[in-house]
């Protein structure tokens, strides 16, 4: 995997399919005057489809690989960024030690709240509620060791989350 030869750690917004990555990840780059990287912009400009038809087509076991590729070419960039990977990187010790090596955020919501989501936009991979609820509590012990602070965006606003992601990155 990448090596990783900026002189900043990039901040990672990461957490499950609707918790608000893209668009804390947006407000905060735009508050640090740095570079968005998302990880499904990425997917689809290299692979010229959604993570959902890539996962449909050729399974989730490849697009997770896809995802930890793509979030590993991210984290080797020289300038500071804020970067969206999928939440599917931390599933991986290779994924769990980038995320590491980052400032990261983690961004949830209740499962209610994703499930509302998740519904709203049609490049999310297609999952029952239960595997949201099942996928969400399995990866939040290693969300809770690789980030230096969670946000649950359930009911706060753009604005709040921001505030609190300035704070933790000691821009606040």
């Amino acid at each position: 995997m990448g090596d990783t030869h900026h002189t900043e750690p990039h901040i990672v917004v990461i957490g499950p399919m609707g918790a608000g990555k893209s668009t804390l990840g947006r407000l905060l780059a735009d508050a640090l005057a740095c570079d968005f990287l998302d990880s499904d912009d990425w997917l689809e400009e290299l692979h010229g489809e959604s993570g959902s038809a890539i996962a449909a087509t050729h399974g989730l076991a490849s697009l997770h690989a896809i995802e930890l590729e793509i979030f590993d070419a991210m984290a080797s960039m020289s300038a500071r960024a804020v970067i969206a990977p999928a939440e599917s990187v931390v599933d991986t010790v290779v994924g769990r030690d980038l995320l590491s090596s980052q400032v990261t955020i983690w961004v949830d919501a209740t499962p209610d709240a994703l499930m509302e989501r998740r519904m709203a936009t049609d490049h999310r991979r297609a999952m029952s509620d239960a595997e949201l609820i099942e996928r969400r509590e399995a990866r939040a012990d290693a969300l809770r060791h690789c980030s230096s602070i969670r946000i649950d965006t359930t009911a706060a606003s753009p604005q709040v989350c921001l505030a609190a992601a300035l704070e933790a990155v000691g821009q606040g």
